[in-house]
């Protein structure tokens, strides 16, 4: 039997901590497109009560893909990429997709960028020794006849507790259809519903959902 647990109003990621599990909202827009709320991180503890955990500052806009939809008192955008998990410092980890940055948000909400070098990251794990693992969705750029064509594949990095990245693992480069945007970096294009997903068990496996290749990839 499946039960509805919790309405979140623009609800875009979801992870846990201990008892408590943490949800993500993003912008909501009016019938205008104006903003009327900013992000949210709300917790949900082990007694089911849900409360604001942190509000986003009004200049932190997540950029999203293929448009909004809902009615004339709110709109939702349809596609955004962001997934987020704590890490064994306790800090909350956010990955954005279509802004190019992975946020940081300490155990005392001091929120802080904590990697601007990663094309799209739409989706972070850690080991039990603390290493992020992050997945880089596809980039599309224009040939000069305007065709789109892939020009890097989905990669996984992996940031080392001595702070050094390293690419460890490159797919192949097959298309998809979807949304382009590059709101970020003019002429490097990201797709949309690019929902590739990493997962590190506890013995270190490290297992990648590749949705264009349709199965589950065991890197290592």
């Amino acid at each position: 039997m499946t039960v509805s647990y919790k309405t979140i109003y623009g609800l875009t990621a979801m992870t846990s901590y201990g008892n408590d599990l943490y949800a993500m909202s993003t912008n909501i827009y009016d019938g205008n497109g104006l903003i009327i709320q900013d992000p949210i991180i709300h917790r949900i503890d082990s007694f089911g009560i849900l409360e604001d955990y942190y509000n986003f500052p009004a200049n932190i806009i997540f950029n999203h893909n293929c448009g909004t939809q809902g009615g004339s008192q709110a709109m939702y955008p349809i596609d955004v990429l962001v997934d987020m998990k704590f890490g064994n410092d306790s800090s909350l980890y956010i990955a954005c997709g279509y802004d190019n940055v992975i946020y940081k948000l300490d155990k005392n909400k001091n929120l802080s960028r904590f990697i601007e070098n990663i094309f799209c990251p739409v989706s972070i794990d850690f080991d039990n020794k603390g290493q992020m693992f992050i997945v880089s969705a596809p980039k599309y750029e224009q040939d000069s006849s305007s065709q789109f064509f892939i020009s890097k594949p989905v990669e996984v990095y992996l940031l080392s507790t001595d702070g050094s990245l390293s690419v460890i693992y490159s797919g192949n480069k097959i298309g998809q259809g979807g949304c382009l945007t590059d709101d970020i970096i003019p002429g490097q294009f990201m797709v949309s519903d690019a929902n590739f997903n990493i997962n590190v068990t506890s013995t270190g496996s490290i297992f990648l959902e590749n949705p264009l290749e349709k199965n589950i990839i065991l890197i290592q």
